[in-house]
């Protein structure tokens, strides 16, 4: 289970929405240790996956664009997320 401090969030809120979002992916990436992989994924919900994907993609094009994306190896992630959530509605 994610947990996030209410401060936290509180103070994050007065920084803008990228803060408040980083809050919950930072726990995130505590929980599964920043690795993504078969025995951490099931740890995170499909809402969270989603969440984290959406500031995962959203730092790698901020910082070094889709080539960064691809190179860190983000790609698969970002389409697998991105297919879930389209395949869900």
């Amino acid at each position: 289970m994610v947990e996030v401090v209410d401060s936290a969030l509180q103070q994050a809120a007065g920084e803008g929405m990228d803060a408040f979002i980083q809050v919950f992916t930072d726990a995130y990436e505590e929980l599964t240790g920043g690795e993504l992989t078969a025995e951490t994924m099931p740890l995170l919900t499909g809402e969270q996956h989603s969440l984290l994907a959406y500031q995962i993609f959203r730092d790698e094009l901020m910082e070094g664009g889709f080539c960064q994306l691809i190179q860190n190896g983000y790609g698969g992630y970002i389409v697998c997320q991105s297919d879930a959530f389209v395949g869900s509605g």
